[in-house]
């Protein structure tokens, strides 16, 4: 990350079940650990839609690529999970952190680019695309490079390859490409994730 911090705060994050719901489905996720438990698991982009990144109703064109890394130490955390952030932001980075009460790092999100909502739309959509492939406890990481806008509503059409298979961490893990287009055929987004097995 940029040295020149601008920014760097710390705030507390309730894990709502219903907002993870609400979240679920507006990126039309379908897995059962979003919709089956009083505990759904939070969708692997939706820690950094909690984070007050500025003007979320920001709706520009990209100029440039949108970057975001979505990271988890483990199975990702769950409603009613409380958790600690801290955020550290630059004029082009954003990074945060966040802990669970005994301070152990669980998640972190990275993001480079246009601060507003364009990227998260897309990102969010081949992230429900490659859990409901996958599964929501599964994801460790989750990557991605947004291209285009998304527009409310907009169709995007997904595909997901396996790149490879291993063993980190005493887990048996996959790393998957997934890409997605719009009705045009144009790229959107693309997405690099490692699942669990």
């Amino acid at each position: 990350m940029n040295t020149a911090t601008l920014d760097r705060h710390s705030f507390d994050v309730y894990v709502d079940p219903e907002r993870i719901r609400e979240f679920a489905d507006a990126t039309q996720a379908h897995d059962a650990a979003y919709w089956d438990t009083e505990n759904p698991v939070v969708p692997p982009t939706f820690l950094a839609a909690q984070v007050p990144y500025g003007s979320a109703e920001f709706e520009g064109v990209l100029t440039s690529p949108v970057e975001q890394n979505f990271w988890f130490a483990g199975p990702p955390p769950h409603a009613g999970d409380r958790l600690t952030a801290v955020s550290l932001v630059t004029a082009t980075e954003t990074v945060n952190e966040f802990f669970d009460p005994s301070g152990r790092l669980v998640a972190e999100t990275w993001r480079k680019g246009v601060d507003s909502a364009v990227g998260m739309r897309a990102a969010s959509r081949l992230a429900a695309y490659a859990t409901d492939w996958l599964g929501a406890e599964s994801v460790r990481r989750f990557r991605t490079r947004i291209w285009r806008e998304l527009a409310p509503g907009e169709e995007l059409v997904c595909t997901g390859t396996v790149q490879q298979r291993y063993r980190q961490d005493g887990e048996s893990r996959v790393d998957v490409s997934v890409l997605g287009v719009n009705r045009s055929g144009e790229v959107v987004a693309r997405a690099w994730a490692t699942f669990a097995e």
